[in-house]
């Protein structure tokens, strides 16, 4: 297949490529999947993607009494993504969700295997409330898989084993 770009359009991916240190296949590939994955389904549903700057607004403002509710709605959401996506929430697309969210800049992720279980981390620098958050996010999305993780959190970090 080939596709002609606008000259500022490839300057412009050229440029993503060489900071993120990878080639302009693999960035382009990664958008175009973005796109066709997450995007389009999400405009479907009526849904928007909000910035990491709206999420620490959020965060800011929900009562420490809705921040559990916040979190099923992120999870209701996220589960409809896969959905669509895959017709089913298994494993796999509960941690190409993760990863989804990841390549958005809500957090980076680390998935480690120790001593026969898998270590699913979460990294990130909104604060002690996103932990508690994504800590909820994170087992309530594991259990649509029908698993049931063990966590640990700090300020900065949700550790998800299962």
């Amino acid at each position: 297949m080939h596709v002609r770009l606008w000259q500022d359009v490839y300057q412009s991916l050229e440029e993503e490529a060489r900071a993120r240190k990878e080639s302009m296949n693999s960035l382009i590939n990664q958008l175009l999947s973005t796109y066709t994955r997450d995007e389009m389904l999400i405009d479907k549903s009526g849904k928007i993607v909000t910035s990491l700057d709206t999420i620490k607004a959020y965060l800011r403002y929900i009562p420490d009494d809705r921040l559990a509710e916040f979190s099923q709605d992120v999870v209701e959401f996220s589960a409809g993504l896969m959905l669509a996506r895959r017709g089913e929430i298994t494993l796999d697309s509960v941690l190409e969700e993760f990863r989804h969210q990841s390549n958005r800049g809500w957090f980076d992720l680390s998935l480690q295997k120790e001593n026969g279980k898998n270590i699913l981390t979460f990294f990130h620098e909104l604060g002690p409330r996103h932990s508690v958050a994504l800590e909820i996010i994170a087992t309530r999305m594991f259990e649509l898989a029908s698993i049931r993780p063990k966590t640990r959190m700090t300020e900065s970090t949700v550790t998800v084993i299962f």
